[in-house]
């Protein structure tokens, strides 16, 4: 099962991950060479995907906090 400290830190670890890439992207918006149709593109599927593992990893926290609770903890 999941433990539990692993899930407090997860969303921490997105939000991360989501400001790393959005801020590569600047470099190039900067020296011209992205448009900002892309800019924003990009970001959004930054922000889907990370939304996405983060509802996925919060399934696998419910799961472990259901058999947590069937066990006594």
């Amino acid at each position: 099962m999941l433990v539990p400290n692993f899930m407090k830190s997860l969303p921490k670890a997105f939000i991360y991950i989501g400001c790393f890439f959005g801020s590569i992207l600047f470099i190039p918006y900067f020296m011209g060479k992205l448009p900002t149709i892309v800019l924003l593109i990009a970001w959004s599927s930054i922000a889907v995907l990370c939304g996405f593992l983060g509802g996925w990893y919060y399934r696998k926290y419910l799961k472990w906090k259901k058999w947590a609770v069937e066990q006594g903890w």
